[in-house]
């Protein structure tokens, strides 16, 4: 499948390389998570913002994701994947249901 229908199942996986919209800034790609392969959401924008805050985005939102450094593209990844139901990571699983709180590993 191609990776746009891919998007809108809502299946993610990562190999640990991060591949973000390089033009776009780090709040449009979480945004762009937060949005398509899910049920429809009140406020994605919201979403977006909050699960950057949650996964201590060093930067700027406003930052386009081409200027990221590779620590700050692991937090992008985990912000993007945490919009979904469920994050699984090479020995860490972690689960995210209904807005709960989340603990991180980077």
């Amino acid at each position: 499948l191609p990776p746009e229908k891919i998007c809108h199942l809502g299946i993610a996986r990562t190999f640990q390389i991060c591949r973000p919209f390089p033009k776009m800034s780090a709040l449009e790609n979480v945004l762009v998570a937060a949005t398509f392969g899910q049920p429809r959401r009140s406020n994605p924008l919201a979403l977006a913002e909050r699960m950057l805050a949650e996964v201590d985005f060093p930067l700027d939102a406003a930052v386009p994701a081409s200027s990221l450094n590779a620590a700050a593209l692991r937090r992008l990844d985990l912000a993007r994947g945490v919009c979904g139901p469920v994050l699984a990571g090479a020995g860490v699983i972690v689960a995210v249901r209904g807005g709960g709180r989340h603990r991180f590993q980077c």
